[in-house]
């Protein structure tokens, strides 16, 4: 579903669902690779902190799956700020229970547009 609805950014876990059973860590039994799918059609792809520090700082980043350890993974809820014009300002991340071990410091991650090169 996620595909088709084609959101700018997705962060989260999962990754074992968006692969084949074929693949090693794989679940999707239609034979599925989502993950392929995705960066297909322009995504940039991070597993890391360091991926997706790396990938959410250059300019060409446009679209952005992020899928990291499905087992350690706390869900967060991801807040968009938006300026006077609608455009994202900056994305922040909090946990969605108060008991959540954030130890990853995701709180800690501040993301800010880099400005288009003219």
């Amino acid at each position: 579903m996620l595909y088709w609805l084609r959101p700018d950014v997705i962060l989260g876990g999962g990754k074992a669902n968006f692969r084949p059973s074929s693949i090693e860590g794989g679940k999707r039994k239609d034979g599925e690779d989502y993950i392929g799918k995705f960066t297909g059609a322009g995504y940039a792809f991070a597993e890391t902190a360091a991926q997706l520090a790396a990938t959410a700082g250059r300019p060409e980043t446009t679209k952005l799956l992020g899928l990291f350890n499905d087992k350690n993974i706390e869900p967060a809820y991801v807040n968009f700020a938006l300026d006077a014009d609608g455009k994202v300002e900056k994305i922040t991340l909090k946990p969605v229970s108060p008991l959540a071990d954030f130890s990853y410091d995701y709180q800690d991650l501040l993301f800010t547009p880099v400005a288009e090169k003219k």
